[in-house]
C-alpha cells in the first residue's frame, strides 16, 4: 500500500491498526510468566513493531503523508493513557512485563530485531544495517517530536533513536534544519517550538542514553544548530 502509494487504503489501515491495538484488554498489573495475561505486552509490542517497520518504510520510500496517522493513534480504552499514543504506552506496558531483567531496549531496537519475523520488511531492510537504522531511527525521532506537541510534553515521549549513533540521524537533521524533504511531517509545528522540543529531547536523550552516544546539542550538524537558534530567538 506504502509502495504503490494506495491513499485510498490508509485510512483502512490506520483503523485496523487501532481496533487491533485497542482490541487487546487493558494493562495487568502483574505482569508474571506465569500469567496468561501478561502476553497482552508482546502482542503490542508485534504491532507497535510492525508499525515502526512500516513507517521506516514510508521514510525509504518519501512516502511522507502517512507517517504522523501512523504515530497518532491512542489507547483508546483508558483516558488516563490517551496523551501518550501507543509508542509511549506500548513501551511502559514492555517495560513493566521485563521486569526483573538488565535490557533497556527502545523501539528502534525491538522494531530492527523484528525484522526477521516479518516477511515484507526483510525487501526493504537488513537487519542492523546502516540504512534499517537510519530510517528507523529517523521515524522515531519524527514521532517524538510529533508526540510530544500533540501529546502531554515529554512525558509523551521516549528517545528510542539516542541508543545508536547520532550520525544514523544527520540526514534527518539536515531534512529539519533546511526544511526539506521529510520536514513535511512536522511542518505543522511552529520553529520556535520545534525548536525547544529537539532541545527537550536532546537533554533527555543524553540522561538515558549518554553511556552510549555522548548525545549533546553542540553535535547537531550546523543546519540544525541554526535551526534551532532561529527558533529560540523568534519565541
Amino acid at each position: 500500500m506504502v509502495k504503490y502509494d494506495l491513499k485510498q487504503y490508509r485510512k483502512e489501515l490506520i483503523d485496523i491498526l487501532n481496533y487491533t491495538y485497542n482490541l487487546i484488554a487493558g494493562p495487568d498489573q502483574r505482569y508474571t510468566d506465569d500469567n496468561p495475561r501478561g502476553k497482552q505486552a508482546k502482542l503490542w509490542l508485534s504491532i507497535i513493531t510492525r508499525v515502526y517497520l512500516i513507517g521506516a518504510v514510508a521514510l525509504k520510500l518519501s512516502k511522507y503523508d502517512i507517517i504522523k496517522s501512523l504515530i497518532l493513534v491512542e489507547p483508546g480504552w483508558n483516558d488516563s493513557w490517551r496523551t501518550y499514543y501507543w509508542s509511549r504506552h506500548c513501551l511502559i506496558m514492555h517495560a513493566r512485563s521485563q521486569r526483573g531483567t538488565t535490557s533497556k531496549e527502545g523501539l528502534v531496537a525491538l522494531s530492527n530485531a523484528a525484522i526477521g519475523e516479518v516477511s515484507w520488511a526483510e525487501d526493504y531492510f537488513k537487519i542492523a544495517s546502516k540504512e534499517t537504522l537510519e530510517n528507523l531511527a529517523s521515524f522515531d525521532l519524527y514521532q517524538n517530536i510529533t508526540v510530544y506537541y500533540h501529546g502531554s510534553g515529554r512525558g509523551a515521549c521516549y528517545p528510542s533513536y539516542a541508543q545508536f549513533h547520532k550520525r544514523h540521524l544527520w540526514k534527518t537533521f539536515q531534512d529539519i534544519g533546511l526544511k526539506r524533504n521529510s520536514y513535511s511531517i512536522i511542518s505543522d509545528i511552529p520553529d520556535s517550538k520545534a525548536a525547544k522540543i529537539l532541545i527537550e529531547l536532546d537533554d533527555y536523550a543524553g540522561k538515558e542514553f549518554s553511556y552510549a552516544t555522548g548525545w549533546r546539542t553542540r553535535s547537531f550538524p550546523s543546519e540544525l544548530q541554526k535551526f534551532i537558534q532561529t527558533g529560540l530567538e523568534e519565541s
